[in-house]
């Protein structure tokens, strides 16, 4: 009977950690150093960056309906420290 409250409450405390370490398994396995989708909206970013003139107007420069000022920081410190390799914004 304690055994298998142990089981339980192991599957429990462990089980819904099976989806990060498939994706920690695949994500290093599988990807690719090459902008997708939307990513490439990215590239201006660190033009201006390697020029220079990047400035809080471009990281507020509005996308569809919204401005996404926060996630433009983090990607362009996160390409900054990794010198613009995609592979590390797939695991964030």
């Amino acid at each position: 009977m304690i055994r298998t409250d142990n089981i339980k409450r192991a599957l429990i405390r462990y089980l819904p950690l099976t989806p990060a370490i498939f994706l920690a398994v695949l994500i290093p396995r599988y990807w690719v150093d090459l902008p997708q989708y939307d990513e490439w909206d990215s590239v201006t970013f660190f033009e201006h960056l390697s020029q220079g003139s990047l400035t809080a107007g471009l990281l507020f420069k509005q996308a569809n309906e919204y401005r996404q000022f926060f996630p433009n920081v983090i990607v362009v410190a996160l390409g900054w420290l990794t010198r613009w390799d995609i592979r590390y914004d797939m695991v964030l």
